[in-house]
C-alpha cells in the first residue's frame, strides 16, 4: 500500500493511501469512486485499516493518516482535544485537495469525524 509524508503545520504526517504512487510533496489521486477517510482510534495509526482498504481500493480511494503524536507522524503528543484532531484532519485534506469524502472513524476516530455544530 503506498505511503507518503506530508507537512501539515509543521508535523510530518504519515499517509497511508490506496491508488498509484504519487512523488513525494505530491497528493494522491483520489478520483476513483468515493474518497473514504479512516480515523484511527487513540494509541492507535492508519495502518490498523490496511486489510479495509485492500478491499475497497479497486472502487474506491481510500487515505489513512496518523495523527500528530501516533504511529509514524511527528509530535511527542496527541493533539490532546477532539476539537484539535479535527481541525487537523480538515487541514490534512485540504492538502489532499479533498473537497468531498465520507469519514470513517474507529473509536476515538469516529468523535473526530461528527460534525461540529
Amino acid at each position: 500500500m503506498p505511503n507518503q509524508y506530508l507537512q501539515i503545520d509543521g508535523v510530518a504526517t504519515y499517509v497511508h493511501h490506496t491508488g498509484k504512487t504519487t512523488l513525494p510533496g505530491t497528493p494522491p489521486r483520489h478520483d476513483q469512486g468515493h474518497v473514504v477517510v479512516c480515523l484511527h482510534g487513540a494509541g492507535g495509526n492508519g495502518h490498523l485499516f490496511a486489510d479495509f482498504m485492500s478491499e475497497l481500493e479497486a472502487f474506491h480511494t481510500v487515505i489513512a493518516f496518523d495523527q500528530p503524536g501516533h504511529g509514524r507522524s511527528g509530535s511527542l503528543d496527541s493533539l490532546g482535544e477532539i476539537e484539535a484532531m479535527a481541525a487537523f484532519t480538515a487541514k490534512v485534506l485540504d492538502e489532499l485537495k479533498i473537497s468531498r469524502a465520507v469519514l470513517l472513524g474507529h473509536e476515538m476516530g469516529a468523535a473526530v469525524a461528527q460534525p461540529r455544530v
